[in-house]
């Protein structure tokens, strides 16, 4: 199908200068497109900014909050972790070590009926039957069936159901096929220990032929162990409540005297440090790559005349290399001290591992100090500057991306503007030019009538 424009060009010999002209009268328009588009991506690069600085803010939050679980963090382990195994230390405020014994692993207990041959009728003689389901110090259940012209393993399943409709919550009923034509009903206690014992009473009718039993005592439920000589029972093996911040779990009864330790780890430690340092650089690099000069090439950043942002990268690294006034006269008051130091170009490195690890190994509070102090701890200023960028309606971010958001609009208007320009433009043109064209063929057809009488009076040449 032929277009609108193509139709135009055709029928009007002038089109093509319509739109050469519209193309010039569009300049405007189209540097104030290019203006929209360098503060978008002026937007989008202070966006990526503040990404990095709300990550490097989070961790100073977390150094000037949480030091010592930073700087001198608890790792535990044990002397056989098929016996015991650490599960958490978070809550352990020193080191310690725990002798463990497990003389009994805690067990969820198991009721499992007599087997009957699936198609027989052992379970229906009378029609009906009943008895009463408990778990722990909970309330009898009444399990009730209509076994009238059921098969054994139908009878099974029904109790099966209902018991799983009464107490599914607690319990799990299954029929297990044994492969020689027979079946068993099992119940399974969905918790373990003797808070979670099955009980099963005044079993009439057919179900009393079920015969259900226990496989446990009410003794063999709980976990039993004792710790540096004490004796414990918990109805899980799961236990987070014997020492003071300590979870571990129970895997193996009688394999002797188990030892967990709990030590300083100074591996983690230096794992948040360096996590310190790359978060740190990860803004000192998107800063500069977002403001830099080329003198020679004139190649700039997309923010490079955004001055409060220049002057952020210098700022946090003049705040990460002065020394702590209020910890002066201690071994460790700035991160040279603990090895760190920064290139040329403002990237924060670890110049001396020995250092750092020597230093959270023997004087781990003294490290957490140089980051936590209240007043001029380097995270406790670092997060203060940091907030003062990114959080907040009055913050300097804030105020930028309000000062685009602005110019953003007045482009949008002055654009808007344009179209209409343009278009009332394009409308006179094509006006003028319609009047000219029509000026043009009266002229051609005057001037053809004028042959043509010249011809009749014999004066053509």
């Amino acid at each position: 199908m032929i277009s609108t424009s193509s139709l135009l060009s055709q029928t009007n010999p002038y089109e093509s200068t319509i739109r050469q002209l519209l193309q010039l009268e569009g300049q405007k328009k189209l540097q104030l497109q290019q203006d929209k588009s360098a503060i978008t991506k002026k937007q989008t690069a202070l966006s990526d900014i503040d990404s990095k600085l709300s990550s490097l803010n989070s961790l100073m939050e977390s150094f000037a909050s949480n030091a010592g679980d930073k700087f001198s963090p608890l790792a535990g382990s044990s002397s056989n972790t098929d016996a015991v195994s650490v599960v958490s230390v978070a809550g352990i405020d020193n080191p310690g070590s725990y002798n463990i014994d497990v003389t009994q692993l805690a067990k969820q207990d198991l009721v499992i009926s007599d087997a009957f041959a699936d198609g027989g009728s052992d379970l229906a003689g009378s029609g009906s039957g009943s008895f009463e389901l408990t778990i722990g110090s909970g309330s009898a259940m009444t399990i009730n069936i209509d076994t009238t012209g059921l098969t054994n393993d139908q009878v099974l399943q029904a109790v099966a159901d209902e018991v799983e409709a009464q107490a599914g919550d607690q319990v799990d009923a299954s029929v297990y096929a044994i492969g020689d034509g027979t079946s068993r009903l099992s119940f399974k206690s969905l918790e373990s220990g003797e808070e979670s014992r099955i009980s099963i009473a005044n079993a009439s009718g057919d179900l009393s032929a079920i015969n259900l039993a226990n496989e446990y005592t009410a003794d063999q439920l709980n976990a039993k162990f004792t710790v540096d000589n004490i004796a414990f029972e918990r109805s899980s093996n799961l236990v987070n409540d014997v020492v003071d911040g300590l979870t571990f779990e129970l895997n193996q009864a009688n394999t002797g005297t188990e030892k967990i330790t709990v030590s300083r780890d100074t591996e983690a430690a230096v794992k948040n440090v360096e996590e310190f340092v790359s978060k740190f650089n990860e803004v000192n690099s998107i800063i500069r790559k977002k403001t830099f000069l080329n003198g020679e090439t004139g190649d700039r950043g997309v923010l490079q005349d955004e001055r409060s942002i220049r002057n952020l990268s210098l700022t946090l690294r003049q705040e990460a290399l002065l020394p702590v006034d209020s910890l002066s006269g201690n071994d460790i008051s700035s991160l040279g001290d603990i090895g760190i130091d920064f290139q040329q170009d403002g990237t924060m490195e670890i110049a001396d591992m020995d250092k750092l690890k020597d230093a959270l190994k023997t004087k781990p509070s003294q490290v957490g100090d140089l980051f936590s102090a209240d007043t001029d701890g380097i995270a406790t200023v670092l997060n203060q500057t940091i907030e003062a960028y990114i959080t907040g309606t009055d913050s300097i971010f804030s105020g930028i991306e309000e000062s685009f958001d602005r110019k953003i609009d007045r482009l949008d208007d002055r654009i808007a503007d344009e179209d209409d320009f343009l278009a009332r433009k394009e409308e006179q043109l094509r006006d003028e030019f319609a009047r000219l064209n029509q000026a043009i063929t009266k002229g051609q057809y005057q001037y053809n009538q004028v042959l043509n009488f010249q011809s009749k009076l014999g004066l053509g040449g």
